[in-house]
């Protein structure tokens, strides 16, 4: 796998990853490494990726964009980007080789011992909170959840003799399937903490609401599930003595990137809600019909009728 200097990550088409999906999840499992190194970095989308060719002299080129961001990844490589979308390009996030490198070594550390779970579902996890996809966020952290606290079940309490006393016992807790006795369990024998097992209570409720009344789900429990699939992973390290950089991964989600995505996850922002002080780039917007300063035909498209949203069916305001 390579990675280009724009962050795009590369990787040759051979028989074991010669489809989208496939590629997906590998680059989701280097990304998960690379997080659990303490590099948080958004998971790879099938809007993001797209085929190319690499010449020998180390550049690439997009040949065909699968979706909308590579699409825009394409463009600014093209020199074909609009002005709007060349502002990301003014500040852009900055990694080095050698933090990319650091990052992986460590994260594979943890993955050498954590095989149970899928690398990608973490990073797809995290990254979706960050965009407020709390649905997406609750579905992948929850697995990788269980993921998490099946091989711990198996490895620290079922394989531990002085945890169940006896073989018969042991047998009975082989079998049991739902993960809520286990999480009893395995905080009563303090294998996981108090702060574990009350953050995981919370998001194992709002996935079962989900899973049984579908509907939104909340800014607050998507974070608590992510909160405990990472809690889950640092106990995890901490019990087979690896250390790992998933404390960052709270540090890089700063109380002020919570808000904006908390915010974002509400709908619409309001004008009044920007910090118009701190805007660094201006660019005037392209006037349409019904805008004040538009100076075109300012008649309705046919058929259309506006309505005042603060008035009731009977045309009174609220």
């Amino acid at each position: 796998m390579g990675f280009g200097f724009d962050g795009s990550m590369l990787l040759p088409r051979t028989p074991s990853v010669s489809t989208p999906d496939a590629a997906m999840d590998c680059f989701n499992c280097v990304k998960a490494a690379m997080m659990l190194g303490g590099l948080a970095l958004d998971a790879s989308t099938h809007g993001t990726m797209g085929f190319g060719e690499l010449k020998s002299t180390g550049y690439f080129r997009y040949t065909r964009a699968l979706g909308s961001e590579a699409q825009i990844s394409q463009a600014l490589q093209e020199g074909g980007a609009g002005g709007q979308l060349n502002i990301s390009l003014l500040s852009p996030r900055r990694i080095t080789q050698n933090e990319v490198e650091d990052a992986y070594v460590e994260g594979q550390k943890v993955f050498s011992h954590l095989t149970n779970l899928n690398a990608a579902y973490l990073s797809l996890a995290y990254s979706s909170l960050r965009r407020s996809e709390t649905r997406n966020a609750l579905v992948f952290g929850w697995v990788a959840c269980e993921q998490v606290i099946q091989q711990i079940w198996d490895e620290f309490l079922i394989g531990e003799i002085k945890f169940y006393g006896t073989e018969n016992r042991r047998k009975r807790l082989k079998e049991t399937r739902n993960v809520a006795p286990k999480l009893e369990l395995l905080a009563l024998a303090k294998i996981i903490s108090e702060d574990t097992y009350e953050t995981l209570a919370v998001a194992r409720k709002a996935r079962n609401n989900f899973a049984h009344k579908g509907g939104a789900v909340t800014f607050n429990s998507a974070l608590e599930c992510v909160k405990g699939l990472i809690l889950l992973i640092q106990e995890f390290a901490d019990l087979k003595g690896v250390s790992t950089g998933t404390s960052h991964l709270f540090e890089i989600y700063n109380a002020s990137e919570k808000e904006d995505a908390e915010r974002s996850g509400l709908g619409a922002t309001n004008a009044e809600n920007i910090d118009w002080e701190n805007v660094k780039y201006w660019r005037e917007m392209y006037k349409i019909p019904g805008d004040e300063r538009w100076e075109g035909d300012k008649s309705l498209l046919d058929g259309i009728e506006l309505m005042d949203a603060t008035e009731d069916e009977d045309g009174k305001a609220d």
